[in-house]
């Protein structure tokens, strides 16, 4: 749900911090984003996939990368539209996979959607994977993990993603994933190699403080992961311990865990 609200916002509202150049969110059209016939042209068939369509207009000219409102692209304009095809075909004609645009960023649109084909695709091209959305402040890892994509993460985490950046409003990626009550995340992350021992917020928000005081259904998988990421940590000479009157588990914990 935040991830829509951002795109739109976003989209409504470019350029956080700045002037507002404003864009009604109920007119998302092309030609609300490129203003040259040519580009128009060219997002609009990205948009519908029409490879014979697209590859006349850059054999007439058309620049794969010229840039419309806010910086957007035909590339990013594809992104938002959902269009696998067009993504692909101008990638494979030189299009930059993750513009340094002034609203939510194509890596980050493809790390919140379901359909983990867009980040693979653009992965593959590699982008500028730790890039910060002007407007959302997040990097792409922030928005996988927000929005409980757990193949984005893991296509983040492979492609060598920084996995202690300091962006989203969790602060690091590893505290986001508790906020969101993910601490098979946390897990995930810390195997993966993010750093425990960071610390924001002056050092006085870190991973260990943050276990000891969020509350989680002792009988969720939550709870399980959760004893796993302290296990984990307690390898690393770390100790970390959950809210001291917290609930008593009633499950019997997994094998692993025994």
């Amino acid at each position: 749900m935040r991830f829509a609200i951002v795109l739109l916002f976003c989209l409504a509202y470019c350029g956080c911090g700045g002037p507002r150049d404003d864009l009604a969110v109920s007119s998302q059209k092309a030609s609300d984003f490129f203003a040259s016939p040519v580009s128009l042209a060219l997002a609009e068939a990205a948009a519908r996939g029409n490879i014979a369509e697209m590859t006349q207009l850059l054999k007439d000219g058309g620049e794969v990368d010229s840039p419309g409102r806010f910086g957007v692209t035909a590339a990013w304009w594809a992104v938002r539209t959902k269009s696998k095809n067009g993504f692909s075909f101008l990638l494979s004609r030189g299009a930059n996979p993750n513009p340094d645009v002034d609203t939510i960023t194509i890596l980050e649109m493809a790390a919140g959607y379901e359909d983990s084909g867009f980040l693979e695709t653009a992965l593959s091209y590699r982008p500028a994977i730790n890039r910060v959305g002007r407007s959302t402040g997040d990097a792409p890892i922030d928005t996988a993990i927000t929005q409980n994509r757990t193949r984005n993460l893991e296509l983040l985490i492979k492609a060598r993603a920084d996995l202690d950046i300091q962006a989203g409003s969790g602060g690091l990626p590893i505290l986001q994933a508790i906020y969101a009550g993910r601490y098979d995340y946390v897990h995930m992350l810390l195997l993966a190699g993010a750093n425990p021992d960071k610390v924001i917020a002056g050092g006085k928000v870190s991973l260990v403080n943050q276990i000891s005081r969020r509350y989680v259904d002792p009988d969720s998988d939550a709870f399980v992961w959760r004893e796993r990421v302290i296990r984990f940590l307690r390898s690393k000479g770390i100790e970390a311990h959950p809210p001291a009157n917290e609930g008593k588990r009633t499950k019997p914990l997994p094998a692993d865990l025994r």
